[in-house]
C-alpha cells in the first residue's frame, strides 16, 4: 500500500523498510520487489548490482517477475515495430 498510495500517501522509504524486512526472510515477492526498487532508485540508492542480485534470488524461489526483470536486464534495448509491438530486444 505504500509503494503505490493506496489508502494514504506514496512512501517509496517506508515501503522499501517493509520489503527488506520481508526478503530477509527469503519472499519472493518481497525479492522481486526490493529488485525493482533498487534498480530504480526508489526509497534508496539506485543500485543495478544489488537490483540483479535481488532478482536472481527472487527467480530462484521461482518468481516470474523476478525471471522476467533479469532477461529485462541481459537484453536492456526493445525494438519496436510502428504499432508499438515489440519486435525484438537486444542481449548484450
Amino acid at each position: 500500500m505504500l509503494s503505490e498510495g493506496t489508502g494514504g500517501a506514496r512512501d517509496d522509504v517506508a515501503a522499501r523498510a517493509l520489503f527488506e524486512k520481508a526478503a530477509a526472510q527469503n519472499h519472493p515477492g518481497a525479492l522481486e520487489r526490493m529488485g525493482a526498487f533498487a534498480e530504480g532508485g526508489r526509497g534508496g540508492a539506485k543500485d543495478k548490482d544489488a537490483a540483479k542480485a535481488y532478482y536472481e534470488r527472487a527467480a530462484a524461489l521461482g518468481d516470474e517477475d523476478a525471471k522476467k526483470a533479469l532477461e529485462r536486464l541481459r537484453c536492456p534495448y526493445a525494438i519496436k515495430d510502428k504499432q508499438g509491438k515489440l519486435v525484438t530486444t537486444l542481449c548484450f
